[in-house]
């Protein structure tokens, strides 16, 4: 039984960090994006998640990797800054793994921000949580998580005082 509650215990350790990985950055005005594809390998292997943080367009520098939306959709892309247009407030970017940059400039104002930091295959976790429903079934798991901890800590100090009283 102390197996089991140490596996239980594993487990709640590995929700809570994945609560920290993925609730506390937005509380720090970081955005988390997870990459799908393999346009910036190998600097960001798909199934990743990159953090941006937000950036001025004075402070963004040729060969930063930014986050920004696709004019005229809610899809966001990570790619590194080819070209800066100061006077026309735009970027050129392209993927390290693409031949050409990308066709449209990016204007500063759909720019999320730059990469501050990236984690392999932390994307997939992501991807899956991505959903209402997934995210109240990890929430369900957690809580039944907590429920089975508490029986098996109830259980054992049940044995333990009987042992002390024999």
């Amino acid at each position: 039984m102390r197996y089991l509650k140490r596996i239980v215990d594993l487990l709640l350790f590995c929700y809570l960090t994945a609560i920290a990985v993925f609730a506390v950055p937005p509380l720090l005005g970081i955005q988390a994006f997870a990459v799908i594809s393999g346009s910036m390998a190998p600097a960001l292997a798909p199934g990743s998640i990159v953090y941006t943080v937000p950036r001025k367009f004075d402070q963004i520098r040729v060969g930063d990797i930014i986050t920004y939306r696709q004019e005229g959709s809610g899809i966001y892309v990570t790619h590194r800054v080819a070209e800066i247009h100061e006077k026309e407030q735009t970027l050129i970017t392209k993927g390290d793994a693409n031949q050409q940059p990308d066709g449209k400039e990016v204007s500063g104002a759909d720019v999320a921000g730059c990469v501050w930091l990236h984690v392999p295959y932390l994307g997939y976790a992501a991807m899956a949580l991505s959903g209402t429903g997934e995210k109240l079934l990890a929430a369900g798991g957690l809580l039944w998580l907590l429920l089975i901890k508490s029986i098996l800590t109830n259980l054992l100090e049940m044995r333990r005082k009987e042992a002390m009283i024999l």
